[in-house]
């Protein structure tokens, strides 16, 4: 029987590509092995401080979701603050987006929903340089609007982030080229944050209902081992 052939020889791309697929398998989180890493790892980071060098190693870790990766990460910081120490970018609004749209309601960890929104708030309070920088859709507004509470009411940190969000989108109203859609999008925000604001009115006046189903950020997440 042949023996299996054995690699013998590897360029740095390979060991840097294979590197990289068990890297990816750690920031999934989803085997135990995977969440202690990513958990002890979020707190080698923690030790160095995020830059403008190493950011996006914080934004994948903040991808995993697991709240105990994510409270590792801030290490008791103020979560709208803690990506104010980087100038906005277009990568890190795509990177928030993402995370955004890639959950549902309730799925998100406040937590981490506050670092998101902090962001996005630093850079939509010019909303239209804000807008120029990342162009939002129409169903990108609904995938943050989703996020409100109406329950936790007003005073609730998500749903004021949120809401002042969805303000200064509104803002948009004729202040930018007519080819960029902003009246649409500038409506839209304010329409959706009118119904949050009317106890008459519910939010599926404004979102489509099916992104409206909750979830429970709790119910998928690994806890590590070592807590």
């Amino acid at each position: 029987m042949k023996k299996e052939e054995i690699k013998t020889w590897w360029s740095e791309g390979e060991i840097s590509s294979l590197q990289l697929d068990y890297l990816n398998e750690m920031f999934n989180c989803k085997t135990q092995e995977g969440t202690d890493t990513a958990y002890f790892y979020a707190k080698f980071l923690t030790k160095t401080r995020m830059t403008p060098d190493n950011y996006p190693l914080f934004i994948k870790l903040f991808e995993t979701g697991n709240h105990w990766i994510i409270d590792v990460l801030l290490d008791g910081q103020k979560p709208e603050d803690f990506f104010k120490v980087i100038q906005p970018n277009s990568f890190i609004v795509s990177s928030f987006v993402k995370m955004i749209k890639k959950w549902k309601s309730g799925e998100i960890y406040p937590n981490l929903l506050l670092v998101l929104l902090g962001i996005m708030n630093t850079v939509y309070e010019n909303p239209e340089e804000g807008f120029k920088m990342y162009p939002l859709t129409p169903e990108e507004i609904n995938q943050i609007g989703k996020q409100l509470d109406k329950d936790l009411g007003q005073s609730d940190p998500v749903n004021k982030n949120i809401l002042h969000l969805l303000d200064r989108l509104s803002e948009l109203m004729g202040n930018l080229p007519v080819e960029k859609n902003i009246e649409v999008i500038a409506t839209h925000a304010n329409k959706i944050r009118g119904k949050f604001l009317d106890d008459s009115k519910n939010l599926d006046e404004a979102i489509p209902p099916e992104l409206l189903v909750k979830g429970d950020y709790k119910t998928n997440e690994l806890k590590p081992s070592v807590l």
